[in-house]
């Protein structure tokens, strides 16, 4: 597991419970040495869970697939590490538009790329490394290439136990069906500093919402990708997520609050890029993209 943020501790904790063997690889020996002494407290409702984590500053040479689960920016540098697992497959948890073939381009081997699109809600706890299951949504596997799905149905086989998993060949429907979601979702709850479920208790927002959520169908539409990209489709879609997290903090609340630069940009970012090249209009994408963009700046004191 590289990445060992709110969502890759969960998925990792998840396996663990499953009884896979999951080793996190965090960015030197001393955070590796806080994450091990810290280990994992796990939460989903009344339950709760003690882990011990095995954590390392370098990944293992042999492993039966390497998770990435690693901001936008830290992509180059966790593909630097992936590489040094011999033949493992690369499951990519990444928010954002061409998230698969961007590790692809910087791991230089295309075959071992799977695409993971996660609808799991994951939120820090309390404690430093107390980590809450604030929503139970399924994940949708796909290879990056076609003539990977044998691979991918091997991962689909590591990760059942501990996620809902979903097995498709179609990379293009579901990562744009994911997009919508996100697209919804993230920007707004940053900009409101709301969980996830304030989106639809809230008129304005809500609308906000769909119609960020139709932008994203429309290019998909636009760009000749299978599915249906009808207004309620479209809204089914973000408000089931919406609805099955809404005790969730989004990632780029959660950032956005710790003065860290958020995955808006590409999210609605790069669907406003996307939808100008297609010519179809985005405004609300774009907007929300350059509103979070104004409001990293001054979480940071730029």
């Amino acid at each position: 597991m590289i990445g060992p943020g709110a969502l890759g501790l969960l998925v990792g904790g998840l396996l663990m419970r499953a009884g896979r063997e999951v080793v996190f690889v965090a960015r030197d020996e001393g955070a590796a040495a806080r994450l091990e002494a810290a280990g994992l407290t796990l939460r989903r409702g009344s339950e709760r869970w003690e882990l011990a984590l095995d954590a390392r500053s370098s990944a293992p040479e042999h492993a039966a697939a390497v998770l990435l689960c690693v901001k936008v920016r830290d992509t180059e540098a966790a593909c630097e590490v992936a590489r040094g697992v011999a033949d493992a497959p690369v499951v990519v948890f990444q928010n954002g538009l061409g998230r698969g073939a961007a590790v692809a381009a910087a791991l230089g081997a295309p075959e071992r790329v799977i695409v993971a699109l996660t609808r799991e809600g994951a939120t820090p706890g309390v404690g430093r490394r107390e980590g809450l299951h604030a929503g139970r949504g399924s994940t949708t596997l796909a290879p990056l290439r076609p003539q990977s799905l044998a691979l991918a149905r091997e991962v689909a086989e590591l990760l059942e136990g501990a996620l809902d998993v979903e097995l498709v060949g179609d990379l293009a429907r579901a990562e744009w069906e994911k997009l919508g979601v996100n697209a919804a979702i993230n920007a707004l709850t940053a900009i409101a500093r709301c969980p996830n479920g304030a989106l639809l208790e809230v008129p304005e927002l809500r609308d906000l919402a769909q119609r960020a959520a139709l932008e994203a169908s429309r290019c998909a539409e636009a760009g000749g990708v299978e599915g249906d990209w009808g207004p309620e489709a479209t809204r089914a879609r973000w408000e089931g997520v919406a609805q099955a997290t809404a005790g969730n903090r989004s990632s780029a609340l959660q950032d956005l609050e710790a003065g860290r630069v958020t995955e808006v940009s590409a999210i609605n970012g790069a669907l406003a890029e996307r939808a100008t090249e297609l010519g179809v209009p985005a405004p609300v994408n774009g907007w929300l993209a350059q509103l979070v963009r104004g409001l990293e700046a001054i979480s940071r004191g730029n």
